[in-house]
């Protein structure tokens, strides 16, 4: 599912300042390409050591912060999930203050389908996490391990359950920000045999360590920058505004882990840090129908809705998507409805590579205009007897026409090449100039002020057919520059990383 990602040369820092988001985008790329040693060299030789009054028996799982045992405690014979940061998060404030707060977060919470805390240690000689234990795999290692997609009914049980979970860590003032298929453990109704079907296990809501307080803030932005898994992350997180995560973000999350339940698949692509980000920013995400056929288009739309860009257009609360996945196991009609024509095309409007398309139109289209001119004023001087005008008029005409070919069509080819960046004090210039040459030739049609009084003398018909063909290419140009300044604006606005290089 996860493609293998191209060797990089490690980043250098630059001199006298901070890195570009750019640079750090490389670093995270050559993170997620290799294992640093000291997280690939923490090992198991502390199973049968006692932490606290915890017996180690075995790993059953690892991350980021810490390595998750299997922990017996003699006290209360049970069996306990017990979770120790690893060596690089003890010398690290920011990270050991996080594993910290992934107890004292998740203590606040009493749900079914979130594992319970039932004790932590700080500060002793080794901190820890003791949690209940959960005999079944995590979600991520079951979907690994399976070859055919889950059946609908059971996927949208299983995430309507997860989405109750998360909306009540919601209410209690929690945002997860990291949801992911290795964050939610299964418990088997049966633990003595191991089931294929889903429906044969409960999922339990765990891994805390990145979750925030909706009435705190986070005021390092290098804290901020990344909080989450790529793959599952929503837009507003990869810009690194904290500001904008909301409980939409998880429903995002929850809408990401649906679509890979039912499909196998992930709704967007990227072999690194940077293509990921990219896709998830600028392009939309692939159909469910696509990924799997014959699918109910209920389904379909649940998971558009759930994977909306923007926040405002997802489901507001998870309560609000687990209501219609519950909807839908009953046979009942969902809430949520596809986008109208009008969404649509707003979203197309919108989208980054309208300003690709406004810079390949508009220097194609002058370049046209330019050449048409020359053309023109040619064929005054080569044909003289086609044209009824006398020598003044011809040398007025071709002075007209390098005027136009300098001031409207050079300077809308330079604009246009300045602004390929996305430069936003170029791309608003040449969004202004191009309304101006969609409102002259609009005057012409419209018999407000003449365009063409000398060449086409005597000609309304010539004179108004021309200004029409102008004004056609003009209003094409100024509706792209217009779709074009409003992407970059809201790309500005926001803060996106995409497109940076």
């Amino acid at each position: 599912m996860h493609q293998a990602h191209p060797e990089q040369n490690d980043p250098v820092e630059p001199e006298g300042g901070r890195p570009s988001i750019a640079e750090v985008v490389q670093r995270l790329d050559h993170l997620w390409s290799e294992e640093t040693p000291e997280l690939s060299d923490f090992s198991g030789d502390h199973v049968g050591q006692r932490v606290g009054k915890y017996i180690l028996q075995r790993i059953v799982g690892r991350g980021s912060f810490g390595v998750v045992y299997q922990a017996y405690d003699p006290e209360l014979d049970r069996e306990v999930a017990l979770k120790l940061p690893r060596p690089e998060v003890l010398i690290d404030a920011e990270r050991l203050n996080r594993f910290e707060g992934e107890a004292t977060t998740a203590a606040r919470l009493d749900h079914p389908a979130i594992v319970p805390i039932f004790d932590a240690e700080f500060t002793g000689p080794v901190p820890y996490i003791a949690s209940a234990y959960c005999s079944g795999p995590d979600l991520g290692d079951w979907l690994a391990a399976r070859k055919t997609p889950v059946e609908p009914q059971q996927a949208a049980e299983f995430v309507a359950q997860l989405a109750e979970a998360v909306h009540y860590a919601h209410q209690q003032g929690v945002l997860h920000r990291d949801l992911k298929p290795s964050n939610i453990m299964l418990e088997p109704h049966d633990t003595l045999s191991p089931s294929a079907e889903l429906a044969d296990y409960e999922p339990r809501l765990t891994d805390f360590g990145l979750a925030k307080l909706i009435e705190a803030s986070l005021h390092d932005t290098r804290s901020s920058l990344l909080v989450g898994t790529p793959l599952y992350m929503a837009p507003e997180q990869i810009v690194g505004d904290s500001g904008q995560v909301s409980a939409a973000t998880d429903v995002h999350a929850l809408g990401v882990m649906l679509f890979e339940l039912l499909s196998l698949e992930l709704p967007y692509d990227g072999n690194s840090y940077f293509k990921v980000f990219d896709s998830i920013q600028t392009e939309q995400p692939r159909k469910l129908g696509e990924c799997r056929a014959s699918l109910p288009r209920e389904l379909e739309t649940i998971c558009g809705k759930c994977l909306e860009k923007d926040p405002r257009d997802r489901y507001p609360a998870a309560a609000e998507l687990a209501k219609d996945l519950s909807r839908f196991v009953a046979g009942e009609p969902i809430a949520a409805s596809s986008p109208n024509i009008l969404q649509l095309f707003l979203r197309w409007c919108r989208h980054p590579n309208r300003l690709s398309n406004a810079v390949t139109f508009s220097i194609g289209l002058n370049v046209l205009y330019a050449l048409w001119m020359i053309g023109a004023v040619l064929g005054l001087w080569l044909l003289p007897d086609s044209t009824s005008l006398n020598l003044p008029q011809r040398w007025n005409v071709t002075i007209q026409a390098l005027l136009v070919i300098c001031v409207h069509d050079g300077l809308m080819i330079a604009l246009s090449w300045w602004s390929r960046r996305g430069n936003f004090a170029f791309l608003s210039c040449a969004t202004i100039y191009a309304s101006f040459f969609f409102l002259l030739p609009l005057l012409s049609v419209l018999g407000v002020i003449p365009m063409f009084a000398d060449q086409y003398e005597g000609n309304a018909y010539f004179e108004w057919s021309n200004s029409m063909l102008i004004l056609v290419g003009g209003a094409l140009q100024l509706f792209l520059y217009g779709c074009a300044w409003w992407g970059v604006w809201r790309k500005q606005s926001t803060g996106s990383i995409a497109n940076l290089n």
